[in-house]
This record gives structure tokens, sequence and C-alpha cells, in this order.
């Protein structure tokens, strides 16, 4: 029995501690440490049973601890950046206050996601379940930066492309180029980046496309209106910027400046050499097929040879210079064709 007392002892101090701990973490004022909201989180709005709206919050936190909050829908440009008048976020509930849309999201966190619902004026309530937006890693937002270029299918076979690079912050943005409709750094929005695959809006042409990448490939499918089936385009990575700026000495500019017409093929072409300010610039335009003003990337003259390259459409000319007339062959797809342009 002498050999228990130890024993007991140390059963008592233990019971004591855990008392002590569950005192301390009940006192008034101390709680466990709140989960750091701050950032991106989406969902979707079921408004009915064919319809779903993709919503965007993002949150900031205040010096203060508190949190602000803005409301953006990834597919309504007139749902952007709303304010929001209040956010709560105490013991895993979260409340969110939308004035203007007299409305309210409230949600409780579930592990990793909100569980909630979207309240509205007329007690319309819809459920909501909020995620954080994916990250992409360093090694797929390395991928990413650069020149992406694609040929939509059709008859007119735009050309796309797509320019990564990364912010200030060091976040993912976009401009998208499409040299036939002389559309020139159209911003992206809602870049999603994840392990493999992009996805991000083009509001000014109301399209969105999606894709999975892997090293200098991208495959995916380009959506534009309502419904849409979507286009497939594959887009592959390499240098395919876009330069509006040629440099020609004095002597060759005389000699090319001004307007070209020609045939490629049975199909016409047009070239035109001009300025824009101070800079000189080339275009090259087929009117059947309604592409205008595809930028001339690059030309040298060097003697009576002439090269010029036209890198949207991975195109180029090689000839000679004659008295009014550019003789020589354009390439592109690995096929050459005979060409001959006249000065107008």
């Amino acid at each position: 029995m002498k050999t228990s007392a130890p024993v007991v002892g140390a059963w008592t101090r233990c019971m004591r501690l855990v008392l002590a701990v569950g005192l301390l973490l009940s006192a008034p004022g101390l709680t466990f440490a709140e989960t750091d909201i701050a950032g991106d989180w989406r969902g979707k709005l079921a408004i009915d049973a064919n319809t779903s709206l993709p919503v965007q919050f993002l949150f900031t936190k205040k010096p203060d601890g508190s949190y602000a909050a803005v409301l953006s829908s990834l597919d309504n440009q007139f749902i952007k950046n709303v304010a929001a008048s209040s956010v709560s976020w105490k013991d895993g509930a979260l409340k969110v206050e939308v004035p203007e849309f007299s409305g309210s999201y409230s949600g409780t966190l579930e592990q990793d996601h909100f569980e909630g619902q979207w309240r509205q004026t007329g007690n319309q309530v819809i459920p909501l379940a909020l995620s954080r937006a994916p990250k992409a890693s360093k090694a797929d937002v390395e991928t990413l930066v650069g020149s992406w270029r694609g040929t939509l299918p059709g008859p007119a076979g735009h050309t796309l492309i797509f320019e990564f690079k990364q912010d200030a912050n060091g976040s993912l943005a976009g401009s998208l180029t499409v040299p036939q409709q002389s559309a020139f750094d159209i911003a992206l929005a809602y870049l999603e980046v994840g392990a493999g695959m992009i996805a991000f809006k083009i509001p000014s042409f109301g399209a969105e496309y999606r894709a999975t990448f892997s090293g200098t490939t991208m495959n995916g499918s380009l959506k534009q209106g309502v419904p849409s089936t979507g286009l497939p385009l594959t887009l592959t990575k390499g240098d395919f910027a876009i330069s509006r700026r040629l440099r020609l000495g004095e002597e060759a500019w005389k000699q090319l400046a001004g307007n070209w017409q020609g045939k490629v093929g049975q199909v016409d072409v047009v070239l035109r050499f001009t300025t824009d300010g101070n800079e000189q610039v080339a275009f090259l335009s087929v009117p059947q097929q309604r592409a205008t003003n595809i930028p001339v990337t690059f030309a040298t003259v060097t003697g009576k040879r002439v090269v010029l390259g036209v890198a949207a459409v991975a195109g180029e000319f090689s000839g000679d210079l004659g008295a009014g007339s550019l003789t020589g062959e354009w390439t592109q797809g690995g096929k050459s064709t005979p060409v001959t342009w006249t000065r107008q």
C-alpha cells in the first residue's frame, strides 16, 4: 500500500493541471485562434435548375483585425467589386451584408469551406457554399508566363495570342491579341490557376477559356455567348510577341512605303507600309477573309532582297524588290506559294 501514494499524488497533480487548462480556455476573452479568411473565396448560386451564377468574395484583413469584403460575379460584368457594408467573423460563423443588392450571406466554416445561404429581398434564400480559389504552384506559374498562340477552327481561322505575366504582387495577369481584328492587349479577367489547369474570362468578347496545360501545350475550349458548346482551342507556347514597330533605313523605307496589291494563290493580299507618329509600321490584310491590319512584325532589306515576317499567322515573305514590284514566295505552315505584289 505504501507504493500507491506516489501514484495517487501524480494522478491528483495531473487532474489539477487538466482542470487549470480547462479553466484557462474557458476564461472570458480567451478563445481559440480564428481562421484567417483573407483571400479569394468562390461559389455558385443556383438561380434555377438550369442556371447558376458564379460569385466571388474577396476578403481583406484590416489593421484592427476585422475584415472588409467585395462581391463580384465571374459571369456578370455588372457585378464587380461591390463593397460589403459589414463583415462579421466569429467562432466559425460568417455574416456579410451587401446593401447594394439588398442581400446578405451567412455561413459556417466546415473544415476548408463555408456552407451557407444567400438571402435577398423577398425572403429569397439560395444555398451557397464558398471555397478558396485554387492556388497555382510556382512551377505552374513559371510554365504559364510567356506567349501562347492558337488558331480557332472555322473559315476565318483567327489567330489568338495570349500573353501571361506576373504583376507586382506576384499574381498572374494576362492579355489577348487577335491580329486579324486589329485587337491588341485585351485584358483577361478572373484568372484561375490550379495544378495543370487554367481558366479565365475575356469580358470584352463575352468569352471564357478553360484548359489543361503541360510543358508548351495547352488544350481547352473557348466559349462565347449563351448558350455555347465551345470551340476546341489548342495553344502552343513560344516567342509570339506582337511588335508593330519596324526599323528600316531611310532608303529602304522609301522603297517600301505605300500600298502593295497582290495574290497568294487565288487570295487577294494587301501590304501597307505607313507611319504611326514617328514609327515605321506595316500591315497585311486579306479582304476575302475579313482579316485586316495584321502587323508585319519584322522587315529586312538587303540590297534588293526583302524579307517580311508576320508572327501572328506564322507567315514569311522572301523575295526581290523590282521597279514597283515585290516578287518572291510566301511561306506558311510549311508550304510556299509564289506571290507578286505591285505598288499602287
